[in-house]
């Protein structure tokens, strides 16, 4: 008994130490402006700083559709991952529908398909990041996701990529829109689970946000159940 005791008291230490090793060493980093820790994550001192400089950001970026603008795109385009770009979608999620319209007029541009859809494959990462997810988690956050998005997203339903089908799916099934029907028996039938399983998260996403319109809830109810 008294072995185990000591065990966990040294454990507990050890834990301890550890801990306050990582935050004295986050307290030692020059933090000047919440663009520091978007820059650099590892700064962050605690959760509670983190939030305050995620507010601090959206409240500055809210009402510059270009500053706006650019951080959508430095997100989508240029971010290695959004692993690695957690801080900004962070602050994407704040600004909520905010985002929207850039993240549209991407969709809209036929000339940025092709580096939408550029795969990447990371060290220690099995799932190959694409800029196409990237932007869909920009409509995967509280703000329901416009409407318009469900029809510039259907085209991709067709990639070759499952990644970008299912990032896809998620999307034009959380609007659960009456015109994308279509495209999401088509997602719901997918030769990838993963795929049927987004559309179906998204739907479950639409009953919940309450979007799905009530003359077309029969139709949505018959498109799951038929799975």
């Amino acid at each position: 008994m008294m072995k185990t005791a000591t065990a966990i008291f040294t454990f507990l230490i050890v834990v301890g130490a550890a801990v306050f090793f990582f935050w004295s060493r986050s307290k030692r980093q020059r933090i000047n402006s919440f663009w520091d820790v978007v820059r650099n994550p590892d700064a962050m001192p605690d959760l509670d700083d983190f939030h305050k400089y995620v507010d601090e950001a959206a409240t500055s970026l809210t009402g510059s559709s270009t500053k706006i603008a650019q951080l959508v795109d430095y997100f989508v385009f240029e971010a290695k991952s959004s692993r690695d770009a957690w801080t900004e979608l962070r602050i994407l999620a704040k600004l909520g529908n905010e985002a929207y319209p850039r993240a549209l007029e991407i969709l809209r541009d036929p000339s940025l398909k092709e580096r939408l859809t550029l795969l990447t494959k990371h060290e220690n990462s099995t799932i190959p990041d694409v800029p196409i997810s990237r932007l869909c988690e920009i409509f995967g956050q509280d703000a329901a996701p416009p409407k318009e998005a469900a029809a510039l997203l259907a085209p991709y339903l067709h990639s070759e990529s499952d990644v970008i089908r299912q990032s896809t799916a998620l999307v034009i099934g959380s609007i659960a829109a009456a015109d994308s029907l279509p495209d999401l028996r088509r997602a719901l039938t997918d030769k990838e689970e993963y795929v049927r399983s987004y559309a179906l998260m998204g739907i479950q996403r639409a009953i919940a946000g309450d979007r799905i319109v009530e003359s077309y809830q029969d139709e949505f109810f018959v498109l799951v159940a038929h799975m």
